[in-house]
């Protein structure tokens, strides 16, 4: 899970001046295909119940491709919500 952009037609272009925003993420859930019929219950799910990030199911990247950048200090548990954070 991340937030990209990489200033070409499939993402777009990332902003010119200095930003700063979060994606709130409330939950996740993974579900398989049985041939062409999607199963009716998750593999796995995530509700984000906790202070900090399972990192059982999740992995926080720390790279940078071009002016995109991941970092672990950029995603973040509170009240049930995860947080990914996006800035230049």
């Amino acid at each position: 899970m991340g937030i990209t952009a990489f200033d070409n037609g499939w993402a777009g272009s990332l902003p010119k001046e200095n930003y700063s925003r979060e994606v709130e993420v409330d939950f996740t859930r993974f579900y398989t295909y049985s041939g062409n019929k999607l199963n009716s219950n998750p593999q796995w799910q995530d509700e984000f119940s906790g202070s900090s990030v399972d990192y059982g199911k999740w992995f926080a990247a720390n790279w940078s491709f071009g002016k995109t950048q991941f970092s672990p200090n950029n995603v973040r548990v509170n009240n049930g919500r995860l947080y990914l954070k996006v800035n230049n």
